[in-house]
């Protein structure tokens, strides 16, 4: 029903989705109904659409989500929230405060522009996203007003629109969700390595910084 709702979960396993299917890290597809404060640090692959939180939103609202964990896509769309969007059920469709920290891996042909959000869709942007952001060093392909620098996702300030009440800022650390902002996943997935100055995933040229916030150990 339109009342349906995922809420306060997420995924820190392995998704490897066999030929050309649908892969989520929270759910396959949404036609209808909310997910809300989940996410995602899970690795998920296959050669089908990919998301972080859905493969294939196709109706609802995803609201208040965020990815940290790696999408992975050999053949077709990828996104750092859903894979692919169509309104085929002309109900409400909205994705808002949500964010991307994950690394990304599209095929050149399947990296449209926005894909750190949203692999594909085939409505404008702005009619249904709201608040949303991705880290432009770990997870961008193009440039947007809404890429954001690590140092700038991460400094402990709300990101524009987020409720305080809902989420969890800490200088050091990306947002997480108060629902699970002090289990051990949460801080280990909010741990950042920042990288130079006008360097992203594709471009390292120099040295980076890893921190050691809440005891986590790099290998």
């Amino acid at each position: 029903s339109d009342a349906s709702k995922i809420s306060d979960c997420y995924f820190i396993g392995s998704i490897q989705g066999s030929s050309l299917n649908n892969c989520g890290g929270i759910s396959s597809t949404l036609n209808v109904g909310e997910i809300e404060r989940c996410w995602n640090g899970g690795y998920i692959s296959g050669s089908g659409n990919l998301g972080g939180i859905v493969a294939t939103l196709n109706a609802g609202t995803i609201s208040d989500c965020y990815n940290a964990g790696t999408v992975y896509n050999i053949a077709s769309t990828a996104g750092g929230i859903a894979g692919f969007v169509k309104n085929t059920n002309n109900k409400t469709l909205k994705i808002k405060q949500c964010y991307n920290s994950g690394s990304m891996f599209v095929p050149v042909i399947k990296r449209n522009a926005g894909c750190e959000l949203i692999g594909e869709a085939d409505i404008a942007y702005n009619e249904y996203l709201e608040n949303c952001f991705y880290d432009r060093q770990t997870s961008g392909f193009f440039d947007s007003d809404l890429g954001l620098s690590t140092s700038s996702m991460t400094s402990g300030n709300a990101l524009t629109g987020y409720d305080a009440a809902v989420w969890t800022f800490t200088a050091g650390l990306y947002p997480r969700l108060k629902t699970s902002a002090d289990t051990e996943a949460a801080l280990l997935f909010s741990t950042p390595f920042t990288l130079a100055d006008g360097e992203n995933h594709d471009r390292v040229k120099t040295s980076f910084t890893v921190s050691t916030a809440n005891d986590v150990e790099w290998e």
